[in-house]
């Protein structure tokens, strides 16, 4: 009876250290998962940028139908060039779509990596306990569940020896299940990290393929332009219209310069002396001539301030700012201070920016490809307010740059 007491206690002793062991490989799996819910997060915003690219398509193709039956009337060109201008954007749009979706493929692949390389060791661990069980049951001498069963004393001792059997079994059956799924594991996370992969090199060509794109129709846009140029006396409507617009909006301008230095007054009255001090230094700049070139690095100018022959209409005409060419893209910078008082799109100006800056002066900045700012908004000297382009009556890629004081155009040269 004593014999048998020690048998069991040795049997529960071993069981218990096995079921130990046992209850910290299942706890390994869940170590497996910490990076889950940042990798649910990244496939969220791949399929979000994937909906994204789906709009766009289906703006751009509507546009283009439009643009199609645009081109058949010449009288209508503004409204065209409009239309190829918007359609360049939701372009650069894609492009940007597919260039965040390639940043967060590659988040994703590494968070699989991650994943791979703890599922790795998870498997190595549990191969390792298994080597370790097989390994105990040689030392002890057991060489098989037969030997086991016939080495029983008596009934009582066989019922307890088949029991044990059954929980050495069932242990060794666990960790099989656990090698088997963490395996599992590891080759869908290997599969999933190809398809990650493949989908992220597929995006790097379509973004390549989109770039190209957008070339194309910049040249295409750029076509438009040049062609009413050369055959001005059959776009005269449509050159009619730019000539009007642009007058409307440097009216629009004053107006608006007009506005806000009243309400601006009207502040000031109601502020102590030193407070208005403080108004008027903060919306100034702080360079040294009080101005900032709105291009970085870029100085060369292509069509001066003065009368010239316009490059579209073909008549004499004043040309009321610089055109600074530089790549498409390139920051421009606000030249002072101030408050945005237009931030929109012209069938002359393509996209522009306006500027107050207090004491009756106001910078323009024409032909971005895209606006980084919005009417209303306070900007600071130096602050990115778009990027440069070949929108509106444009036929390359520069920096249109006006500066207008008390109403009056100035040549922006001269404050430099």
């Amino acid at each position: 009876m004593q014999k048998r007491t020690k048998h069991v206690d040795k049997r529960r002793w071993f069981i218990g250290i096995m079921a130990c062991v046992l209850a910290v490989a299942l706890l390994l799996p869940l170590l497996a998962y910490v990076v889950g819910p940042a990798d649910a997060a990244t496939q969220s915003e791949i399929n979000k940028l994937k909906q994204n690219a789906a709009n766009l398509d289906a703006q751009k193709k509507e546009l283009s139908t439009k643009i199609n039956t645009l081109s058949q009337d010449k009288e209508k060109a503004v409204e065209q060039k409009r239309a190829l201008d918007e359609q360049n954007a939701i372009l650069q749009s894609e492009i940007d779509n597919i260039t965040t979706m390639i940043a967060e493929y590659a988040r994703l692949i590494d968070e699989k990596q991650v994943e791979l390389a703890e599922a790795e060791r998870k498997e190595a661990v549990q191969y390792d306990m298994f080597c370790q069980r097989v390994r105990s049951m040689e030392e002890s001498g057991i060489d098989s569940y037969a030997a086991v069963l016939f080495g029983a004393k008596d009934f009582s001792d066989l019922v307890d020896r088949v029991t044990f059997i059954q929980e050495v079994v069932e242990y060794d059956n666990n960790i099989m299940e656990m090698l088997a799924a963490t395996r599992q594991k590891i080759a869908d996370t290997k599969a999933e990290l190809e398809t990650d992969k493949q989908e992220q090199e597929a995006a790097k060509g379509k973004l390549q393929q989109k770039e190209a794109e957008l070339e194309k129709q910049i040249q295409e846009a750029t076509n438009l332009v040049k062609q009413m140029e050369a055959q001005s006396d059959s776009y005269q409507v449509a050159l009619q219209q730019l000539a009007e617009e642009e007058d409307a909006i440097s009216a629009q301008i004053d107006q608006k310069v007009a506005e806000l230095e009243k309400q601006q007054a009207a502040a000031r009255q109601a502020q102590s002396q030193s407070q208005s001090q403080n108004q008027s230094q903060g919306t100034t700049g702080s360079s040294s001539s009080g101005y900032l070139w709105p291009l970085g690095g870029y100085t060369s100018i292509s069509s001066g301030f003065g009368g010239r022959t316009h490059p579209i209409a073909g008549v004499w005409r004043m040309h009321n700012g610089v055109d600074v060419p530089a790549p498409g893209g390139t920051p421009i910078r606000a030249t002072k201070s101030g408050q945005v008082i237009v931030s929109a799109y012209g069938g002359s100006y393509g996209n522009y920016v306006s500027i107050s800056h207090g004491g009756g002066s106001s910078s323009l900045y024409a032909h971005m490809s895209r606006r980084a700012v919005g009417a209303g908004q306070t900007v600071q000297q130096g602050q990115v307010i778009g990027y440069v382009g070949t929108t509106g009556s444009s036929t390359g890629n520069h920096l249109h740059f006006e500066i207008k004081v008390h109403g009056g155009r100035i040549n922006p040269l001269s404050v430099f």
